[in-house]
């Protein structure tokens, strides 16, 4: 069984585990919809950096992010979440947070991204083998890069 971890916000559980595609897709639109402040892409992602772009769109974030326990993604109540994650004390939000990094490692999948779309971009696309420069493998698209 995947590995989850679970807590008890607003009398109900919640769980987290690694991201699913559609709580990517939501992440990025969220993202999408912040102004980020000058130099932002190039600082280091942490907790801090996090809940600074955030600010008030951070219970989304959350219930983006979280899953209530019995419920299946698919049928979650946003609105309903959203309202259950302003209970989340601060020891809870930085327990969840330090968990989200550790459950999707989001530098890695920006990263892994950030190379895949190198590929793809005029001028940066590797040479065919045999026209004085080696094939980029497979293994280096890999998000972990083995």
């Amino acid at each position: 069984m995947e590995e989850q971890k679970e807590y008890q916000i607003a009398g109900k559980s919640y769980y987290q585990q690694e991201l699913r595609i559609a709580q990517i897709i939501q992440l990025v639109r969220l993202l999408d919809s912040i102004e980020l402040p000058e130099g932002a892409e190039r600082q280091e992602l942490s907790v801090g950096n996090l809940l600074h772009l955030l600010g008030d769109r951070l219970t989304e974030f959350l219930a983006i992010i979280l899953n209530p326990k019995g419920i299946s993604r698919q049928a979650k109540n946003m609105v309903e979440i959203k309202s259950d994650m302003e209970e989340i004390t601060q020891s809870q939000l930085m327990e969840i947070l330090d968990d989200f990094f550790t459950f999707s490692k989001p530098s890695d999948l920006v990263a892994w991204f950030n190379r895949l779309v190198r590929r793809f971009l005029p001028g940066t696309a590797p040479k065919r083998p045999g026209k004085g420069s080696s094939a980029t493998s497979v293994k280096a698209m890999s998000p972990k890069g083995n």
